[in-house]
């Protein structure tokens, strides 16, 4: 973490803190009673790649902590992974960069564990396939809904499978217009919501 244990940030991953400490593990290298602070988090990336056998990097702009990430990963001589991005796309400026100067390009799990010869994989196929990519949009999705905004998440949480006006959507959540649009364009982005015609949003279907 890049906190003590008396502040878990941001708050809503408690949960997740004390899930972790189940099983697992919860490191830190300052005192219990240390806040957050910017600065904290780029030092603390160094304690996550010596930890990781690699690490991948999906989405990173120029100067992004991702980088950051991925410049001690190569320092400490582990395996650096990127997901190639479109060349247009500002988020995937880094990762691009990574892959010319000699990161691992990947495209499923399935690379990173060939790469680090960590098992040999069986390509599935038919139902097994169907099932296993229905698994990964779930958890994919699961994701991108934790690490959502107090207002993304209370819009999300007004919207359905039916389509709803964008002036309904304003009215539920509370919301003047100009934050809703930047809210409602943040969850599109993300691949959760749909817009139709007419200004109408609904949940994007699984």
């Amino acid at each position: 973490m890049g906190s003590g244990h008396d502040y878990i940030y941001p708050p809503q991953n408690k949960k997740m803190y004390e899930e972790i400490v189940k099983t697992g593990a919860v490191v830190t290298e300052y005192e219990n009673d240390v806040e957050p602070f910017p600065g904290q988090f780029p030092a603390r990336n160094r304690i996550i790649s010596g930890l990781s056998l690699g690490v991948v990097i999906v989405e990173a702009a120029k100067n992004s902590g991702a980088l950051i990430t991925a410049n001690f990963a190569a320092e400490q001589g582990r395996t650096v992974f990127a997901v190639p991005g479109k060349v247009s796309s500002a988020t995937s400026s880094g990762t691009n960069e990574l892959i010319r100067d000699g990161a691992c390009l990947i495209q499923s799990v399935d690379d990173i564990l060939q790469e680090l010869s960590i098992a040999e994989i069986e390509p599935a196929s038919g139902k097994e396939k169907d099932k296993l990519d229905g698994r990964i949009s779930l958890q994919t999705k699961a994701y991108i809904y934790n690490s959502l905004t107090d207002d993304e998440r209370k819009i999300y949480k007004n919207l359905s499978d039916e389509p709803m006006y964008v002036d309904e959507i304003l009215e539920k959540a509370g919301m003047e217009h100009a934050r809703a649009s930047k809210v409602l364009l943040n969850l599109e982005l993300k691949k959760l919501i749909v817009q139709i015609p007419g200004k109408q949003f609904m949940r994007k279907e699984k």
